[in-house]
């Protein structure tokens, strides 16, 4: 009977004891997980004009076929420069983007587009605007942007995303959206650049056809620095 009752007795100081450990080990993971939160830490982010690029996709033949280019040079200004949020560095930025900078990697598209696209604007040695509002978090969103060209202005909806891995450096914006020239009222511009390109818009209908649509990326690589 003794002995039973002391084989009892160690089963349960056994049991208790593998009770204890257990709560020992659930409070060491729970006391971990407090300290890696701990070590979170906030990030301060800051526009780098060298890391930032403005690319346009425009489009020719029935087909829509595309053609891709960018602007050289432009001028940006954030509001903030540096933030703990990219919402705050886009929000209420101005740009200017002097349109002799067009590079689309032909010499002689690029000479036709400065003189008989861009030419033939009102008032259109830069393409300006301000990006007015922003909705959305860190990670994705719209953005409302008023462009100005060939004398209009108009607000455009474009869609951003912050980049946290993939291809892109933690922290990169993009900023994405259609630019229609016809709402600007440069519907003759377009039509003045598809007469000394005729031949080169010519799809296989034999359709020589310019696409009013522009697309357009701007690309921004922030800095990132730990607080």
């Amino acid at each position: 009977m003794k002995k039973q009752l002391m084989t009892i007795t160690a089963a349960a100081l056994v049991a208790f004891g593998a009770i204890s450990c257990n709560k020992a080990t659930q409070q060491e993971n729970t006391s971990s997980v407090e300290v890696a939160e701990t070590k979170t830490e906030k990030q301060v982010f800051t526009f780098d004009k060298a890391n930032t690029s403005v690319l346009w996709t425009a489009f020719k033949f029935t087909e829509k076929a595309g053609v891709g280019g960018k602007f050289d040079e432009f001028e940006v200004t954030p509001k903030v420069t540096s933030a703990e949020s990219p919402m705050a560095i886009m929000n209420a930025l101005t740009f200017s983007i002097p349109v002799s900078s067009v590079n689309s990697s032909n010499p002689d598209r690029d000479g036709k587009l400065r003189e008989h696209f861009f030419g033939k604007m009102a008032n259109t040695e830069a393409i300006t605007g301000t990006i007015k509002a922003v909705e959305g978090d860190d990670k994705a969103g719209t953005a409302t942007v008023t462009v100005k060209l060939n004398d209009v202005e108009k607000d455009l909806s474009m869609k951003y995303t912050v980049s946290e891995k993939e291809d892109d450096a933690p922290g990169t914006i993009r900023l994405t959206g259609t630019i229609d020239v016809a709402e600007f009222g440069a519907t003759p511009a377009l039509e003045a650049l598809n007469g000394v390109c005729e031949d080169l818009h010519k799809g296989s209908d034999g359709k020589s056809v310019l696409w009013p649509t522009v697309d357009v990326v701007v690309k921004s690589v922030l800095s990132t620095t730990a607080l």
